[in-house]
């Protein structure tokens, strides 16, 4: 089972006792939902998909000992409920999860309110008492009536929909460690935990997780890397090992800042681009809830057969290859240097292919599938370099050329995984885009 729109539970019949009931759940929570001066907040800028699609980026990212790879399951959980919601009220494209059945008239900003509320109140229920705040005020804006009541209802059966859907899909508990041991088949390659704090392997599991598109993990799973007695193999080694040192590389200061750069959180670098699309395309709720949807999907797939392919062949990182004194790869044409070490940190997941290129060539087909045109015209933001705040990117390639670039400056990366990653998440993409979110028409 894949997740997809066809995938999963079958939609609950209705039924005018159990819309009832629902109705009466929802009158229910508006009494209790009174703001009071002791939950004072300020809802975020935008229309109420922004405004929930950032209170869950800052749920998710303020979550203790979440890596970005499985935090972007817990963003598609919330926009896949948000856009549900609002798609089965307005109409017009087909839903990610089961039909609901949306009363005429129906609020779709109280179906946002109520499917991302009960969504992150469901997955983060250590955050309860500040996601209360922002559902008092939320709910509180939305004139009292039929509408608020039967939209609250349409975005709580959203919620359960999605919760329900992907009710045992292999996620894990925020920080858990499970084993993992590299392929025989990376034979001298193989990956093992990096300095300088040799962390344990990040998520093997999200591995194994069911995607939500996509048939299969290992659908686009990418060719092998170079072998270690290969040509190829020694010029990505020479390459990393001269642009990718973090002292005595030929990079210039712009080449240094635009790595750091591309440390920022994901979670928060995307989100924030897709919201700032949605305002200067002037796009509608539905829109707006959409590509939020499509984005946040996208990434986690992206993510899943990216680690998939990662742990599959579990591939070393430079500082191993470059650096560690016992492990020689045996080509004549590389030479080890045991003083390199990286521009950026090494993060504690195998090499091949690049996560980075991945999710970033994905997201670029998101921008590009959904404004229509490569010419995306999109600027990304970042508060690791002050001098480097913001990056423009005109064309949907542009991005992609840049994590290429990027990781290898880094250290992080050799340059064909950067490449492979990019195919990888362009395909993950394509394929996304051809099977969701499609209109009804």
């Amino acid at each position: 089972m894949n997740g997809s729109m066809t995938a999963g539970p079958k939609p609950r019949p209705s039924s005018r006792k159990n819309w009832l009931l629902v109705l009466v759940a929802a009158i229910a929570l508006l009494v209790v939902a009174t703001p009071t001066a002791s939950q004072a907040t300020t809802l975020p800028p935008g229309n109420s998909a922004q405004q929930w699609n950032t209170i869950a980026q800052d749920t998710v990212v303020n979550t203790p000992g979440i890596f970005q790879n499985e935090a972007l399951l817990y963003m598609a959980y919330v926009q896949a409920a948000v856009y549900d919601a609002v798609a089965s009220i307005q109409g017009g494209y087909q839903p990610y999860g089961p039909n609901i059945a949306a009363p005429a008239g129906a609020s779709a900003d109280a179906a946002v309110v109520e499917a991302a509320y009960r969504t992150l109140t469901y997955y983060f229920p250590a955050q309860a008492a500040t996601l209360d705040s922002f559902y008092a005020e939320a709910v509180g804006l939305i004139p009292d009536g039929p509408a608020k009541t039967e939209g609250i209802a349409v975005g709580n059966t959203a919620a359960a929909d999605i919760i329900a859907l992907r009710t045992g899909d292999g996620r894990q508990p925020v920080g858990t460690l499970t084993p993992y041991t590299p392929p025989a088949s990376a034979g001298l390659a193989f990956w093992e935990p990096t300095p300088p704090a040799f962390l344990p392997p990040q998520t093997p599991w999200l591995r194994d997780t069911r995607p939500f598109v996509i048939n299969s993990a290992d659908q686009f799973l990418p060719e092998p890397p170079p072998a270690l007695n290969s040509r190829e193999w020694a010029e990505e080694y020479n390459e990393i090992k001269l642009w990718g040192r973090a002292i005595g590389s030929p990079r210039t200061q712009e080449q240094t800042d635009i790595a750091q750069f591309w440390a920022t959180n994901v979670i928060r670098q995307y989100n924030t681009a897709f919201r700032d699309v949605a305002t200067s395309h002037a796009l509608s709720l539905l829109q707006t809830a959409r590509l939020l949807a499509m984005g946040n999907i996208v990434g986690a797939d992206t993510q899943i057969a990216c680690w998939n392919a990662k742990y599959h062949y579990g591939f070393w990182r430079p500082i191993t290859a470059i650096a560690k004194p016992d492990r020689d790869d045996g080509n004549p044409l590389t030479q080890k240097d045991l003083s390199w070490t990286p521009t950026l940190t090494t993060p504690n997941h195998p090499e091949y292919p690049a996560a980075h290129g991945c999710l970033t060539s994905a997201m670029a087909k998101v921008f590009s599938g959904f404004l229509g045109t490569n010419r995306i015209d999109i600027t990304l933001t970042s508060t690791i370099v002050p001098t480097m705040p913001t990056r423009h990117f005109e064309r949907a390639n542009d991005l992609r050329a840049e994590i290429i670039q990027a990781r290898l400056w880094g250290g992080l990366h050799y340059r064909d995984s950067s490449v492979k990653g990019v195919v990888l998440g362009r395909r993950v993409a394509q394929y996304v885009l051809r099977h969701a979110f499609q209109p009804t028409s």
